[in-house]
C-alpha cells in the first residue's frame, strides 16, 4: 500500500497493483495493522476511503464502499478470480477469491457491519458462522477446491475486527 501511495503522489491517476503479490504472506500485513501507530491508521483509512491524506475523514464507511475496494483491489491480483455475491450453498458470499482448482486455494470472506463498537467482535464471528451455516464453500468443493481461507469481517465506522478458520 506505501508503495501505491507513493506512486499516487507523483501521478494521480495512478492505478492499485499488487505489489505484494507473491512476496509473502498476510502475516505481515495483519502484524503491520496490529502495530501500526495512530498516524498509519489514519494513513490507511484515507486510503480506503480513497482520500488523499490531506482531506477530511469521514465518520463511516459504507457496506458498498467495502466491497468495493476490497474487489476493486483484488481484481488486479494476477492468477486469482475474484466474484463478488457469487451463489454458493444456500446462500451468496459476499466476496470469494480462488486460484486454479483442484490444488488452488479459494478465500472466502463475509462482512457485517456493527451498529456499535461493543458489537464488532460479536459481528465478526457472525460472519465467519454464516460461512459454514450457509455452507459457502459447497460449491468450490464440486469444482475441485479442497483448501480454504475464511473470513469474517466486520465494521464498525474505521474500526474492524477480523475472525479466521
Amino acid at each position: 500500500m506505501i508503495n501505491y501511495v507513493n506512486e499516487a503522489e507523483v501521478n494521480i491517476n495512478s492505478l492499485p497493483r499488487p505489489y505484494w503479490a507473491n512476496t509473502s504472506s498476510n502475516d505481515i500485513i495483519r502484524n503491520l495493522i496490529e502495530h501500526a501507530d495512530s498516524s498509519i491508521k489514519l494513513e490507511l483509512e484515507n486510503l480506503i476511503a480513497g482520500e488523499c491524506i490531506e482531506k477530511q475523514v469521514h465518520e463511516d464507511i459504507t457496506y458498498e464502499e467495502i466491497h468495493g475496494f476490497t474487489a476493486g483491489l483484488m481484481k488486479m491480483m494476477e492468477g486469482y478470480i475474484v466474484e463478488y455475491k457469487r451463489k454458493s450453498g444456500m446462500g451468496r458470499s459476499d466476496i470469494i477469491i480462488r486460484s486454479a482448482p483442484y490444488e488452488g486455494i479459494a478465500i472466502i470472506i463475509e462482512t457485517k457491519v456493527a451498529d456499535s463498537y461493543e458489537q464488532l467482535d460479536e459481528k465478526a464471528i457472525q460472519a465467519l458462522s454464516q460461512i459454514e451455516e450457509k455452507q459457502y464453500d459447497a460449491g468450490l468443493r464440486s469444482e475441485g477446491y479442497h483448501t480454504f481461507m475464511k473470513y469474517g469481517i466486520a465494521f464498525y465506522k474505521k474500526l474492524c475486527r477480523v475472525e479466521v478458520h
